[in-house]
């Protein structure tokens, strides 16, 4: 449905997406799995601030990291027919970073069900999540032949999936 360019563009954006996410990864998860106070009100309105904050930097360098791209490839310094040259790459960081930090917001009841072993509902709502994001990108692709289609799927797996609308 989408042309082998496209995939090269998202694999792009995918590991400096990924690069940022375990470089800045400070263990809010495990925190609240693991620690005492991982149901105090005060100590999830912390993890919840932080996870926005790290969200934050992680949407401003990838950002910073598409107007790098972009700089260097008006300088001649990145070849013209390069996967890094695509005028999309810039827009794609941006728009993905986007969608990091509007994931940002989910609440950390879903750290708590894993604390909790509620894995059942959790995987049930994931698997339900993941399986309607593939409907919607691939029914998008098929019209649209759009890289877009990826990024939009992503969006509803991550940002509309079970952690926005159920917890």
């Amino acid at each position: 449905l989408l042309t082998p360019d496209l995939f090269g563009l998202m694999a792009i954006t995918t590991i400096v997406q990924t690069t940022f996410g375990l470089l800045s990864d400070i263990g809010l998860r495990q925190a609240v799995v693991q620690n005492a106070r991982g149901t105090d009100a005060d100590f999830l309105n912390t993890i919840w601030g932080l996870q926005v904050t790290r969200a934050v930097l992680i949407w401003l360098f990838s950002t910073l990291t598409g107007v790098a791209m972009f700089a260097l490839t008006k300088a001649g310094v990145v070849p013209a027919g390069s996967v890094y040259a695509d005028p999309l790459l810039p827009i794609l960081l941006f728009a993905t970073g986007a969608v990091i930090f509007i994931d940002s917001f989910y609440s950390p009841k879903a750290h708590m069900a894993q604390r909790h072993m509620l894995l059942k509902g959790v995987t049930i709502i994931d698997l339900v999540c993941q399986v309607g994001a593939l409907i919607v990108t691939l029914t998008y692709a098929w019209f649209s032949r759009s890289i877009w289609a990826i990024v939009i799927g992503g969006a509803l797996l991550n940002t509309f999936g079970w952690r926005a609308i159920f917890w």
